[in-house]
């Protein structure tokens, strides 16, 4: 049996990529519905390409009076072992003038956010130091923080 200070603690956060899109659904039509556009579906995809990375995509099919479009804002984030995410890059795409119109709004809250850090964690771990930070995204998306105990 490993001694008690052997072990390294670890933890997770988790959710389900249906709670988190349900979340940004609400967000962007909260946004949307200032313009008086409504957004009729969200859809999220989500890829990890590598353990401390996410790439993601959100796809929105909005409609406004007689008019119906889809746009996609894509985008790359990473967390890092001071568990600060960063969103690397997050891009807008879509088609037709609704969309053209919709980018004239996004891109300034989209501005915001490029480039922006992200602190996940306020906590002070006396002793403990964050070894590894791995993110999983499937059936659910899981966030695994493992610590180590700092040396002296």
């Amino acid at each position: 049996m490993p001694e008690p200070d052997s072990i390294a603690p670890e933890f997770h956060i988790e959710t389900t990529p249906r709670e988190m899109e349900a979340a940004i659904h609400a967000a962007v039509s909260a946004l949307a519905k200032e313009r008086g556009i409504e957004v009729k579906k969200t859809r999220l995809e989500l890829a990890t390409p590598h353990p401390a990375g996410v790439d993601f995509r959100v796809t929105c099919e909005v409609k406004a009076m007689l008019m119906s479009a889809s746009f996609t804002v894509a985008g790359k984030a990473e967390i890092g072992t001071d568990l600060v995410a960063v969103v690397k890059t997050l891009d807008f795409s879509g088609e037709g003038m609704m969309a053209s119109m919709a980018k004239g709004f996004a891109e300034p809250q989209l501005d915001k956010i490029r480039g922006k850090r992200y602190s996940l964690a306020q906590v002070n771990l006396p002793g403990l130091r964050v070894e590894s930070v791995q993110v999983q995204a499937a059936e659910r998306i899981r966030l695994t923080v493992r610590l180590g105990r700092v040396a002296g």
